[in-house]
Order: C-alpha cells, then sequence, then structure tokens
C-alpha cells in the first residue's frame, strides 16, 4: 500500500503524525525518520487515488490469485487485522472492513 505522508496524516485517528511533528514522538517513520520507499515491491496500491472499497478489491485480486504456498500468512499480520476489526467496529466508515479481509484469508474472528 502506498500512502502519501499528507494523507497518512489526514487519517490518522490517533494524533501520532501530530505527536511526532510536535517531538513528543521520536524516530517516527515520515517525520524524524525517513521513510524508505521499496524499490521491488511485486504490487503497488495508491491507496489516496482509490477509494478503501476499490483497495480492498485489487488486494483481495491478488490474494485470490495465490495459493497458500504462495504467500503464508503469519500469526502477527493475523493480530493485526483482528485489531483493525476492532477499531472498524468503533469507527465503521473510516476502514476497509477488516471482517471481509479475514473472511477472504479463511480466518475465524476471535
Amino acid at each position: 500500500m502506498a500512502t502519501p505522508l499528507e494523507e497518512c496524516e489526514r487519517r490518522d485517528r490517533k494524533g501520532l503524525y501530530a505527536k511526532a511533528r510536535a517531538g513528543i514522538l521520536k524516530e517516527f517513520t515520515g517525520i524524524s525518520d525517513p521513510y524508505e520507499e521499496p524499490q521491488d515491491a511485486d504490487v503497488v496500491i495508491d491507496t489516496a487515488k482509490l477509494s478503501p472499497e476499490e483497495r480492498l478489491e485489487l488486494a483481495m485480486d491478488l490474494w485470490d490469485s495465490l495459493t497458500p504456498d504462495d504467500v503464508p500468512v503469519p500469526q502477527w499480520h493475523l493480530d493485526i487485522l483482528r485489531e483493525r476489526l476492532a477499531e472498524d467496529e468503533r469507527d465503521p466508515d473510516s476502514a476497509i472492513p477488516a471482517e471481509e479481509v479475514l473472511a477472504r484469508l479463511g480466518r475465524p474472528r476471535e
């Protein structure tokens, strides 16, 4: 996922970018610590130009084209998705629905 810094700051529900700009958070990627864009990404989805639904559709199309042996899903990634699901329930209009991502991954909601 590729998201311009300005868009990251606009979407920041926790105020982390503001804290980083104020010097409260140190070594914050994109603010006080440089962001290094991957040079060898297999896929880049520009999140600033697509709706959450379009981003999800692109990501799921890619996922559907893979076999489980191509990309195993590590537990830490599932944990992040489940955390995002909890955030979605608090503010359902602000994010891609993690519930659908988990369902498409074949992982149950815990």
